[in-house]
């Protein structure tokens, strides 16, 4: 059982010494980042804060801390729920990832280029398409499946206590009514996304009304040199209010077209609501200079709109019986579907025309993030598809319109063809994905022989390549040395199976001469049960892997990298991703080092090094002086600087080693997250991984390779440590 007793709070005596260990992925416990059995709280809260070993530490030269912020990502099982909300996440990191014109060592505010205005209204509009898509999928399956298909029917309801809104006396069998019931569910659905969306921001920024009150757009303007990029909680909050706009004003928009399609209401009603999505599109695109009582006016607009859709079906003409879908209830989705691939081409130029103008890096690193957006809008599409379709299974029996067959005794529940093309373009793509990975895995390139590895271990216990035992404990370092190079082809293998999936797409729809649905060919329709029943699994297996994480160390750790990278990013282009723990991580961790005074030994492993280097880079100038850099399994260079070369860069890192009391950095050749920083004043040291070919006592199994973890108890560890406290003596 874990002990967080509060303690005092004051500074450091300056003639002592700290060493403040932060954690990487995975929500690391203070007291196994210390070692030690209990620990007290001293600053901050259990969801982020300073820890040190219970009990006091008189005399003792070196006080040792431990800063845990695992509880802003991963404090709570329910939080796995915000594995639902991914695709905006990787949306927000595809706005991250575009090049611009910006320099990392940048200290003024730059002003951005025409073209660089263009590629952050493109990806942020993509984001307005996808949340869009979010609430049509939403709204079909509450207005048109649960309340026109199944609600209007009384066999339907009755009997299911979880159908009770639709079952009354007052909706039961009412078409008009049952269909307005389905919007209360899609709006209450909507909301609730937006308002968990506004909690998490609030929870890592005060309540103050002046701190969301900002008008201006830092994106692509700002780097880490700034402390804004940290502070700027009204970007999110605009974006927020006209997301939400948004996504109320397609619930409408889905029960409109039926209204309009039975005479209920005019055409005007339609293009109406079509104005109001374009209005919030502009607000968007058109981020600098508008305030957010602008955005809240859209929300009110859209809430407007969809009430106003909602009294005309309750006072207007009869919707008819319900023999299949409701009318246009698939339209707005309809137009959405070549926008994705529109939007992914535009913006695919825009990252290669900003990758000539300032090319860092490889090309294919460029297009990650327009690669990304596809990945987004396949994942909403998935998970919608999915649902629909198992929902209607669900109802009753689903059936696709070209299958549907009018029966009486037992009505299908119907859904659009693309509905279940989307099944099988996702599946396709997903199974495309793992092939491609699987074939980088197991061909994971070349590895040291026993003869090299006997060579390294010639003073560390020996090697006899004579020896079975001996061969096939150096089959296994040399595979760990292999696979850790994989991360290295991770762009690459993106890149290969989003080019197979879009010609095979291209290819399908081009020689099909189906009409229904994407186009892509009768051969399809046989497949999109299946395929469904793959996406219906997806979410909930994604939501009980997330879960894992709180039990499974390996599971947390491997799901765990991707999710911090993907939150750790201000939500300046998707407002519904999920917290971006960066907000409250770096500024706090910057100010205890203020509030210490003491010098400093920042020992950072995995994602806490990005933290840290963040953190220096916006130190207090009097700060960096007394503060020494320990970094271990950083991906500072095989992640951050390929991909994000405007804050994170080898140029970057030298300034700060040089502002800084210095910079060990420790890495494994077995690391598949972690390497060498390879800049200038970096002393970079590789840890030899095992550290010895044979048991450390009689009886004992051969060390394996440990890879990313326990760093901390090596010797290059200790040694690393010893030398930086030397040089915090000599300042």
């Amino acid at each position: 059982m874990q002990s967080h007793e509060p303690d005092e709070r004051g500074p450091v005596p300056p003639e002592e010494f700290v060493e403040l260990r932060v954690h990487g992925v995975g929500g690391t416990p203070p007291e196994e980042i210390l070692d030690v059995p209990a620990t007290r709280l001293v600053a901050g809260d259990e969801s982020a804060g300073f820890f040190r070993p219970y009990g006091t530490e008189d005399g003792a030269e070196v006080r040792r801390e431990a800063y845990s912020w695992g509880g802003l990502t991963s404090a709570s099982r329910l939080r796995a729920l915000w594995v639902l909300l991914f695709p905006f996440a990787i949306a927000n990191l595809a706005g991250w990832m575009l090049r611009h014109g910006g320099e990392p060592l940048d200290v003024e505010r730059r002003r951005r280029r025409a073209i660089e205005r263009l590629a952050a209204a493109v990806v942020r509009g993509f984001g307005v398409v996808l949340t869009v898509a979010l609430a049509a999928y939403v709204s079909i399956g509450a207005v048109d499946l649960v309340g026109y298909q199944c609600g209007a029917r009384l066999p339907c309801v009755a009997d299911r206590w979880w159908l009770w809104p639709w079952g009354n006396r007052f909706v039961a069998g009412q078409p008009n009514r049952s269909v307005v019931v389905g919007m209360a569910a899609a709006v209450a659905t909507m909301l609730g996304v937006a308002w968990l969306a506004r909690r998490s921001q609030i929870a890592i920024h005060d309540l103050r009304r002046e701190a969301f009150a900002g008008t201006d757009d830092p994106a692509f303007e700002v780097n880490l040199n700034h402390r804004v990029l940290w502070r700027s909680p009204h970007v999110a909050h605009r974006l927020g209010l006209t997301h939400s706009a948004a996504a109320l004003t397609v619930v409408g928009l889905v029960a409109a077209g039926a209204g309009f399609e039975t005479g209920a209401f005019p055409e005007t009603a339609v293009l109406v609501g079509w104005l109001v999505l374009a209005g919030c599109l502009a607000a968007v695109v058109r981020l600098n200079g508008v305030p957010a009582f602008v955005h809240a006016a859209l929300l009110f607009v859209g809430a407007f709109y969809v009430g106003a859709v909602a009294v005309g079906l309750l006072f207007g003409g009869d919707l008819p019986p319900a023999n299949g879908p409701l009318p246009r209830s698939g339209d707005v989705v309809g137009v959405l579907l070549p926008i994705y691939a529109a939007g992914g081409l535009v913006a695919g130029w825009l990252a290669f025309v900003l990758w000539r103008r300032n090319p860092t890096g490889p090309v294919r690193t460029a297009l990650a993030g327009p690669v990304l957006l596809l990945v987004a809008a396949g994942t909403v599409n998935a998970f919608g598809s999915g649902l629909l379709i198992r929902l209607a299974d669900l109802l009753g029996r689903g059936a696709a319109a070209s299958d549907h067959s009018g029966g009486i005794i037992r009505p299908q529940i119907v859904y659009a063809d693309w509905v279940a093309d989307v099944a099988v373009v996702t599946v396709f793509a997903v199974a495309v994905f793992v092939v491609t990975a699987a074939v980088a895995w197991f061909r994971a390139g070349e590895r040291p022989t026993c003869a090299e590895l006997a060579e390294r271990y010639r003073d560390r216990g020996g090697l006899d390549c004579s020896d079975p035992d001996d061969q096939a404990w150096a089959a296994q370092v040399g595979r760990a040395h292999a696979v850790a190079r994989v991360t290295d082809r991770l762009a690459h293998v993106t890149t290969v199976a989003s080019v197979v999936v879009l010609v095979a797409l291209a290819l399908a729809v081009s020689t099909s001469d189906d009409p229904s649905g994407l186009g892509i060919g009768s051969w399809a329709d046989p497949l999109g049960a299946p395929a469904s029943v793959v996406l219906g699994l997806m979410p909930i297996l994604a939501v009980v892997a997330i879960s894992q994480m709180y039990r499974n160390r390996s599971v947390r750790r491997l799901a765990g990298v991707v999710w911090d990278v993907a939150t750790f990013w201000p939500r300046w282009f998707h407002p519904w991703s999920p917290p971006a723990y960066g907000e409250r991580a770096v500024p706090q961790l910057g100010s205890r080092l203020d509030h210490l005074g003491a010098r400093t030994v920042l020992s950072a492993h995995s994602q806490g090094s990005v933290l840290a280097v963040a953190t220096l880079a916006t130190a207090a100038p009097a700060t960096r002086p007394r503060v020494a850099l320990l970094t271990h399994g950083s991906p500072l260079s095989r992640l951050y600087s390929h991909f994000f070369p405007e804050y994170f860069s080898p140029e970057l890192s030298s300034r700060v080693a040089q502002e800084s009391a210095g910079w060990v950095n420790l890495w494994r050749p077995t690391d598949f997250i972690g390497g060498p920083i390879e800049a200038e004043g970096v002393d970079d040291r590789e840890v030899v991984d095992p550290p010895s070919s044979r048991p450390p006592y009689p009886g004992e199994r051969r060390p394996v390779p440990l890879r990313h973890s326990g760093y901390e108890q090596t010797d290059e560890y200790a040694a690393a440590l010893g030398d930086l406290l030397e040089r915090l003596r000599e300042e």
